[in-house]
């Protein structure tokens, strides 16, 4: 298990566990702070890509690639309250339609808490 792993693997980080295998799907999840951040996902079979859309008050995100990172949202991180983990077993970026429906891949929402953890654990000791 990677140190990213081991962070992001506790009870108070959320998993976003209803990605199902439908190739479009979107959700609604709640922050902390009771507000909700949209999230619309799509898959591409030809170049076997998952895609995504992020909103939250202002703050719009479009069409951005999912792969294997410990924020996605990382260049924003001053800007919104959240971030996006998305990891894989061998570190591998989501190809498959069903990649989050089987466990392969987790696709997760960071707080405040969990991105401070993320910047000094994991990127901050990286570099």
């Amino acid at each position: 298990m990677s140190k990213t792993e081991r962070l992001l693997s506790g009870d108070d980080v959320k998993q976003i566990d209803s990605l199902s295998d439908e190739p479009k799907q979107t959700t609604q999840i709640m922050l902390d702070d009771g507000s909700f951040v949209s999230l619309a996902v799509r898959y591409l079979p030809r170049p076997q890509v998952w895609m995504a859309d992020v909103s939250w008050g202002n703050f719009s995100l479009n069409n951005f690639v999912l792969r294997c990172h410990p924020n996605l949202l990382r260049q924003w991180r001053h800007v919104i309250p959240f971030g996006i983990a998305i990891l894989a077993e061998g570190d591998l970026d989501p190809f498959m339609v069903d990649d989050f429906k089987v466990g392969r891949v987790g696709f997760f929402l960071l707080n405040s808490d969990d991105i401070e953890t993320v910047e000094t654990e994991v990127i901050g000791a990286a570099s």
